[in-house]
């Protein structure tokens, strides 16, 4: 399915393309950036130097899941 593809950052061809190479750091960095702060947005915000509503539109974007952490 193409757009199954183009979320994984494959073109139909196979190909990884630079914008899925560049989702797949950002979420990286972002969901590393979420643990460290025990999934705090403020705190995750402020450690990346984004505002709340740009790193909520990147987790929506990226399809990031925010869920704290126990303890």
């Amino acid at each position: 399915d193409a757009d199954v593809n183009y979320l994984l950052g494959v073109s139909t061809n196979t190909e990884v393309t630079l914008q899925g190479q560049k989702d797949n750091i950002e979420r990286q960095i972002i969901e590393q950036a979420l643990t460290e702060n025990n999934m705090n947005i403020s705190r995750t915000a402020k450690a990346l130097g984004i505002s709340r509503n740009t790193l909520y539109l990147h987790i929506r974007k990226l399809g990031i899941q925010v869920k704290k952490q126990l303890g």
